[in-house]
């Protein structure tokens, strides 16, 4: 009913077609050009190609939405770590001191050296990461790397006795409100901008943040219960 009711109220409006028609209106058109031939569109047909267009694209659109989410909320945690790794907020650990004296590399090291990893650099080396200036996830897919374990290749917290002891406080709040944010909204860019427009420059010092502010606008898509 509801649908006749929308074909029935285009059909009774008596008005020069422009360029504003929609769906019903050029179905409508079609159905009065062809009304004395075989390729006759019925109201039936109307409505059934109506209703084609809207569930199929509503429910295709949706199903990838969703998918789309999921496979973000999922893999939650590559995201996190490839935000780690291209985005450290403390490019330089906490500076180290020798205590005795070494070789590294055929590099004499006195006693008393101080010490600062550059773990920035280290996240972006080409030797160890492929498109090493990239965002992509999904090399943490089924990867065994983990800044918990003794991969010197990415060490965002450090390593050894003295890594960051906040890590098991960072971790478990960045994981939760990145999925609730994920979840709960939709996420855009202002006046229409392209996601390759966005300003990625960072600003450089001892902490490493975004140059520039970011300004998004958000909706609500989920409402909590």
């Amino acid at each position: 009913m509801l649908m006749q009711d929308i074909v029935n109220d285009h059909r009774s409006i008596h008005m020069e077609v422009s360029k504003d028609e929609d769906i019903v209106d050029v179905l409508l058109k079609i159905q009065h050009e062809n009304e004395h031939t075989q390729n006759h569109v019925t109201d039936i047909n109307m409505k059934s190609i109506i209703l084609d267009m809207f569930a199929a694209g509503t429910e295709t659109s949706t199903g990838v939405m969703l998918w789309c989410m999921s496979e973000v909320v999922e893999n939650t945690k590559c995201v996190i770590k490839e935000t780690l790794r291209l985005h450290l907020t403390a490019p330089l650990l906490v500076p180290r001191e020798f205590r005795e004296r070494c070789q590294i590399n055929r590099y004499e090291i006195p006693t008393k050296s101080r010490v600062i990893v550059n773990v920035w650099a280290i996240g972006r080396d080409p030797r160890y990461w492929v498109e090493d200036e990239s965002f992509k996830p999904k090399i943490f897919l089924n990867n065994p790397i983990d800044f918990k374990r003794i991969d010197y290749e990415f060490i965002p917290f450090g390593a050894g006795r003295r890594m960051c002891p906040g890590i098991a406080f960072s971790l478990p709040s960045i994981e939760l409100y990145l999925a609730q944010l994920l979840y709960h909204f939709n996420w855009m860019l202002p006046n229409d901008m392209k996601n390759e427009k966005l300003d990625m420059t960072e600003s450089f010092g001892i902490t490493s943040r975004r140059k520039h502010d970011v300004f998004v606008i958000f909706e609500i898509h989920c409402l909590s219960k």
